[in-house]
């Protein structure tokens, strides 16, 4: 997914993280510009669970394209960011992103 945002604004970033073990555990779930992580969240997920994270960030003061992603381990699900400081920039896009970002607990 692509969307145009202009410097400063929020980006809201939403993905669906699942547990597909048969145990509980914490999932470690990054929210990442062109692969450094700028936000984290550690979900509990019981076996089999699925929860929604979302992430809310400010988006760059530099101008140009970047890969936002969410990322579990293993897992990524990803999209463009392009930050545009012209005039007339959409600034009511947020985006909502439903990836199947899915993690495994081991014991």
């Amino acid at each position: 997914m692509t969307v145009t945002k202009a410097p400063g604004e929020t980006l809201s970033v939403s993905a669906d993280v699942a547990n597909v073990g048969e145990v509980s555990g914490d999932a470690e779930v990054a929210f990442t510009l062109n692969g450094d992580a700028v936000a984290t969240q550690t979900v509990p997920l019981d076996a089999g669970e699925i929860t929604q994270v979302t992430f809310e960030v400010a988006v760059p003061d530099q101008t140009g394209e970047y890969v936002h992603a969410v990322e579990t381990d293993g897992s990524i699900a990803d999209g463009t960011l392009i930050v545009d400081g012209s005039e007339g920039n959409a600034t009511s896009v947020t985006v909502v992103q439903e990836p199947d970002t899915r993690y495994t607990a081991s014991d």
